[in-house]
């Protein structure tokens, strides 16, 4: 991944990104016009820094993650939204859409849930995954299915 496609993943406009992470301004501008080229291993880390922040939008994952769960939000019987699962890079993330709160705030949050999958699939049960976690059966069939590949 480069540095544009990791700034486009969180939203961000390019002055905020840099001001975020204390690049200037500029050296950025030319790691995204390709006329500077940034250390592969500042990638990482600002890839890993997105991952454990929550910082990726909820487009990026639909677009470049696996979709492990949707879970309908109830209150009652009253719907309240959703809230949606994704595996990317050995991370747990949910997405929680709730149908008032989002349309008047436009909050498009995504939150890490499990940093380590492969470790705490070995660590806890299915009942972890479906009780606490929040997952349906399927999507926890699905998510070790998916994780332990």
């Amino acid at each position: 991944m480069n540095i544009r496609e990791l700034r486009l993943s969180t939203g961000l406009s390019q002055q905020k990104f840099a001001d975020y992470f204390k690049i200037p301004f500029r050296t950025l501008q030319n790691w995204e016009y390709g006329e500077r080229e940034a250390p592969e291993y500042l990638l990482e880390l600002i890839e890993y820094k997105l991952i454990k922040e929550g910082l990726m939008t909820s487009e990026y994952l639909k677009k470049n993650a696996t979709k492990i769960d949707e879970v309908d939000m109830r209150d009652g019987g009253i719907y309240l939204g959703t809230t949606t699962y994704y595996l990317y890079n050995n991370h747990l993330y949910a997405d929680e859409y709730h149908s008032n709160l989002n349309r008047y705030t436009g909050d498009d949050k995504v939150y890490v849930i499990i940093d380590d999958v492969k470790k705490d699939m070995n660590k806890y049960n299915e009942q972890y995954f479906i009780f606490d976690i929040g997952l349906s059966k399927e999507g926890y069939e699905r998510l070790v299915e998916y994780a332990g590949k």
